[in-house]
């Protein structure tokens, strides 16, 4: 997954991606251009046979062994683009696809986590690009945005089942959300770089939202998961993605890491990524029965937002998928924004009427 929109000269670059069918990223104002991890995660190939719901055949081995031992890892044969550690798609189906339709405009495309049956956590930039909050009335419970015919929003869990596609009903925007001017330089880019979506229906019981890590939580190790852009595959956009990139540091209410690991690979995220989910710890659809089992639901610490190339000049987006993923894997760090400072937590908390997953058990040590 890699993506990114460079602005102005100071080489920010922020993760929609704005759609054509010939797949050009430049929208009026701005030059656009994310996508998806390369080194990202092999798709399941290696399913349980017979599973209704697939499964990892590998999930008797710890992550941080599966190079050594799994399989898929000791064949000869990785694709370009991809890992040799595998994950399960279906097994991820709080993590969507959010395209937002504007008349006169290319549709954008960027990514969000359901973190309740009718909420879904994303990224603020996806809704109103550089822009402050306040600059359009922003109150101290945010910026609400109600889908008229000036903008539509389709949600679709792509791993729910037959069940996928959700509208939104109004969109919520964190009031600090600071966006990016040129005039900003030496200020922090795209500060609070959040918003929540309230769907027309609620998905049903058997699509597990993501948990809202705990108040000021942090695991430096993570996974990250969209449907930007990826050099895998001879590229692609718009395929859900998963991969696991470096150790995060924390640096004030950002999340960062630089793509390139001790392998060689550069785990990253692009165009199209934007909104989309860091979770903690490294997942790849093992289920909670499962020798080395993961825990449900998964909890999510983060979620993504720019790239960052100090230096380096205004670039355009090219028709190509692969392009732009490769692009996005030089960037010199990646940066999402963190949920768990009290701040941020709790305003989710209250923008979604406490029905975010988590948000009791901070309200119960709170009472």
């Amino acid at each position: 997954m890699r993506g990114w929109i460079w602005i102005g000269s100071v080489g920010v670059m922020i993760l929609l991606f704005i759609a054509s069918p010939s797949l050009k990223t430049t929208d009026p104002g701005r030059d656009v251009d994310r996508a998806s991890a390369q080194a990202i995660g092999s798709d399941p190939d290696a399913h349980r046979a017979g599973s209704s719901h697939s499964a990892l055949v590998d999930c008797d081995i710890p992550f941080s062994q599966l190079r050594q031992l799994a399989p898929s890892c000791t064949r000869e044969g990785t694709q370009p683009g991809r890992r040799c550690e595998m994950y399960s798609s279906p097994e991820f189906p709080e993590v969507a696809s959010i395209i937002i339709t504007r008349p006169n405009v290319r549709q954008t495309i960027c990514t969000g986590t359901l973190i309740a049956p009718g909420w879904v956590l994303s990224a603020a930039h996806c809704f109103i690009g550089d822009d402050r909050a306040s600059d359009h009335g922003a109150t101290a419970a945010g910026l609400s945005l109600i889908m008229d015919d000036q903008m539509q929003i389709e949600v679709t869990a792509a791993n729910a089942g037959t069940d996928q596609k959700r509208s939104a009903r109004k969109v919520i925007v964190h009031p600090n959300y600071t966006g990016f001017r040129s005039s900003d330089i030496g200020q922090i880019p795209y500060d609070n770089d959040l918003a929540v979506i309230a769907l027309d229906r609620p998905y049903p019981p058997n699509v597990q939202p993501a948990a809202l890590a705990a108040q000021d939580a942090f695991n430096q190790l993570s996974t990250i998961a969209g449907y930007g852009y990826s050099n895998a595959d001879g590229g692609t956009l718009g395929a859900f993605q998963l991969a696991w990139p470096v150790p995060l540091t924390h640096v004030g209410d950002e999340l960062r890491f630089t793509a390139v690991d001790d392998y060689g690979n550069r785990s990253t995220f692009c165009q199209g990524d934007s909104g989309g989910p860091v979770f903690a710890d490294r997942v790849r659809g093992c289920r909670p029965t499962d020798k080395v089992a993961e825990k449900r639901p998964r909890e999510i610490q983060g979620t993504m937002s720019y790239i960052q190339r100090p230096g380096k000049p205004p670039e355009h987006a090219t028709s190509e998928p692969e392009q732009h993923a490769e692009t996005c894997r030089q960037a010199e760090y990646d940066v999402m924004q963190s949920i768990t400072p009290p701040g941020r937590r709790t305003w989710i908390c209250n923008a979604t009427g406490q029905q975010a997953l988590g948000c009791s058990t901070t309200n119960a040590k709170e009472n």
